[in-house]
């Protein structure tokens, strides 16, 4: 009984883990999609020795892909 239990409770932190990295995944491509973007429709972006800078009108906002994809995050909430 204390096998299948201690299994049972690896299996739930494997799990977790698993939508964890799933999860940090999709937000590491939807950044990457939103630089994309900021380069190719808003400005420039200079990369300095120790800073990553971009240069955008203030009233940019997040890519429409990202905001979807927040929107969807709240409803799973």
């Amino acid at each position: 009984m204390a096998n299948e239990e201690r299994r049972e409770i690896k299996l739930f932190f494997l799990k977790k883990k698993v939508v964890a990295s799933i999860f940090i995944a999709i937000l590491s491509i939807c950044f990457i999609l939103n630089v994309w973007n900021l380069y190719k429709l808003k400005g420039e972006i200079s990369i300095n020795t120790n800073i990553i800078e971009a240069t955008i009108n203030d009233n940019f906002l997040f890519s429409d892909s990202l905001k979807s994809f927040y929107k969807y995050i709240e409803k799973i909430i």
